[in-house]
C-alpha cells in the first residue's frame, strides 16, 4: 500500500509530536521515534525488520517531559527510505488496546497536545544544543539544522545553542525550549 493510499484511509485526525520509542523484547536496546500520532495508529520511524501482521509492544515517552506509555500495536504497512525525497523507512502501527486505561492515557496525550497546539499556533520544534567546543557546536547545529522536514515536522526547526550549563540554563530560563 503507497504512504498517499495510507493517508487517505486514517480514521482519526493525527497530532504532530515527537516522542521516543522503546520496545519491550529485552534483544531491542535501540530506540526508535514518531512524530505522528493518533488514536488508531502512528507512524515510527525504525529501520527495524519487523513484518507486516506482526504484533509488537513498545512504550512511548520523551525523556524529562512523559512517563513512558506501553502499547501493543501490529504492522500495518512498511515505507522504505528513498533519499531522493529525504523519506525516512518506518512503519504504519495500529494500535491495539488491552484495557481501557491505556487508550485514556492515549486520548489524554491527545487532547494535551491539540490543546497546546491551539494556544501557540505554529511554532518550530526547538532543539537546545549544549556544546563547549565551537566546531563540534556548529558541527552538530549545521546537522541537526539539515534534517529531512518529515523528521522536524511542519513549522520547522530551530537551534538553539549554549556553550556549557550555566549559559543553558540561562537560556532555558530566557525561553523555554
Amino acid at each position: 500500500m503507497t504512504d498517499e493510499k495510507s493517508r487517505d484511509r486514517r480514521r482519526s485526525q493525527r497530532v504532530e509530536l515527537v516522542l521516543k520509542v522503546a520496545y519491550q523484547q529485552p534483544e531491542d536496546l535501540l530506540s526508535d521515534y514518531i512524530t505522528n500520532l493518533g488514536e488508531g495508529g502512528i507512524f515510527i520511524h525504525t529501520k527495524l525488520p519487523f513484518e507486516e501482521g506482526q504484533r509488537i509492544s513498545f512504550s512511548l515517552s520523551f525523556p524529562g517531559l512523559l512517563e513512558p506509555i506501553d502499547f501493543g500495536g501490529v504492522v500495518r504497512w512498511r515505507r522504505k527510505a528513498c533519499p531522493d525525497t529525504d523519506t525516512t523507512p518506518g512503519l504504519g502501527i495500529e494500535l491495539l488496546f488491552t484495557d481501557d486505561q491505556q487508550e485514556k492515557r492515549l486520548r489524554s496525550l491527545l487532547d494535551s497536545s491539540e490543546e497546546q497546539d491551539k494556544k501557540k499556533g505554529p511554532v518550530p520544534f526547538r532543539v537546545l544544543l549544549v556544546e563547549d567546543n565551537e566546531f563540534a557546536r556548529e558541527l552538530f547545529a549545521y546537522a541537526i539544522e539539515s534534517m529531512p522536514r518529515e523528521q522536524v515536522g511542519p513549522h520547522g526547526l530551530e537551534v538553539v545553542t549554549a556553550v556549557d550549563g550555566k549559559e543553558a540554563l540561562a537560556q532555558l530560563e530566557r525561553e523555554p525550549v
